[in-house]
């Protein structure tokens, strides 16, 4: 099969199997909110959610860390993680308990990350450079466009049938679950690979992670500034929800509104900016850029108990960093790999959102105890922004080492 009908196939796999997931993503994204007003969730377990999709990635971890050595299964890798993180959704209307909501979104965070390495291997080996930043760049943006609709078409719903919203997840499950059949359809030469035993699976992904950072210098930079700006998220995100649902007293509208539709603008609409920076060079720059519009965010969240408008602004303004951080995250590993295997930079990127997560989100949840969320959210503020300075001086070094 030629290279161009592989990266035709793929390209529609990427597209589809996209659109197909955005509407369980989106709705995830508004579950703790939905969990705090309709069921009285506590903060531990607002806590324990904005947890579990950052620190089930180091679980996953393993799942996307055995490409390395086991390239032969690239689409087995894809399609396993498709199946297994949306499966299961189709039981939320019969399992009515938080413990199950946040057991489910666990599922859906390990094996979408966890397939996350495969699936850029597969776009790196199918659609030439250049093409596949376009692609994936273009993907995003219409995924996000497809929730902005859905978030339209929820916005009756919002105001009279929020008893429904365990069917939301199921339908969202259910969707989710044919983009199996585009992924079967994407060819994989593997031919040119060999089958090669991992001699310890416990230790040796750590070890092929550490091996590479000390080899990567600059790769290893990249992560300390998206460490920084991560870390400022991970505090942000829970204080959110508190602040949210409790301070400012918003509706699922509003919720929806912003989520969906406010968000989803900023990203779609600002989508193709980001991807003329989306080079190696261009990396730092595009990063840093992102987590200033994340401390843009925050500042805007805090505004809003001074002026209602300020919360849908904070929204556009994550929208527009959600998409650049997205493009990073994801393309970093095909870019710093070059003509390389790309499966196990994408590791990393898992690995080091997993450490994060197994710390930073109680201790948010801590610190709102103890000292409110408004300071909670001017702390992950100060983190993005020491984030984006931290990069903007790695892109400046860099550009001298190569004068």
């Amino acid at each position: 099969m030629t290279l161009s009908i592989a990266s035709k196939k793929t390209r529609i796999a990427l597209f589809l199997s996209g659109l197909l997931s955005e509407p369980l993503v989106g709705f995830i994204a508004i579950l703790p909110f939905i969990l705090r007003k309709e069921l009285h969730a506590s903060g531990f377990q607002i806590a324990l959610f904005n947890m579990v999709k950052p620190a089930v990635a180091l679980l996953s971890f393993y799942w996307g860390a055995s490409l390395w050595r086991q390239q032969e299964k690239l689409r087995a890798n894809w399609m396993g993680a498709s199946l297994l993180a949306h499966l299961p959704f189709l039981l939320f209307p019969f399992v009515p308990q938080i413990g199950f909501f946040i057991l489910g979104t666990a599922l859906f965070h390990f094996f979408k990350r966890g397939g996350i390495p495969a699936q850029m291997e597969i776009l790196r080996r199918n659609v030439p450079h250049g093409v596949r930043e376009t692609i994936f760049s273009w993907s995003s943006a219409l995924n996000c466009l497809f929730g902005a609709c859905i978030g339209v078409a929820l916005l009756p719903w919002a105001h009279s049938n929020t008893e429904s919203w365990k069917m939301l997840f199921f339908w969202g499950g259910f969707v989710g679950l044919l983009s199996l059949i585009l992924q079967a359809r994407v060819p994989v030469d593997t031919s040119d690979l060999s089958v090669e035993q991992k001699p310890n699976p416990l230790l040796t992904p750590w070890k092929d992670s550490w091996n590479l950072l000390k080899a990567r210098p600059d790769f290893a930079r990249f992560q300390v500034g998206f460490m920084l700006g991560g870390i400022g998220l991970m505090l942000i995100m829970p204080a959110l929800v508190l602040y949210s649902a409790d301070d400012l007293q918003v509706t699922h509208f509003d919720v929806i509104l912003s989520r969906f539709v406010w968000m989803g603008l900023g990203f779609v609409l600002t989508t193709p900016l980001w991807r003329r920076n989306m080079t190696f060079q261009g990396i730092f720059k595009l990063t840093s850029v992102a987590n200033l519009l994340f401390s843009a965010a925050a500042l805007a969240w805090i505004l809003a108990s001074y002026h209602g408008v300020m919360f849908y602004i904070a929204y556009i303004l994550y929208g527009v960093a959600q998409a650049g951080s997205h493009l990073s995250w994801n393309l970093s590993g095909p870019l710093f790999a070059g003509k390389e295997q790309s499966s196990l930079f994408s590791t990393v990127n898992i690995l080091t959102v997993g450490l994060r997560g197994l710390i930073v989100p109680w201790v948010s949840t801590l610190l709102c105890s103890t000292i409110g969320t408004i300071p909670v959210l001017g702390l992950g503020l100060f983190f993005c922004l020491v984030g984006s300075l931290y990069l903007i001086m790695q892109k400046k070094s860099m550009s001298m080492v190569s004068n």
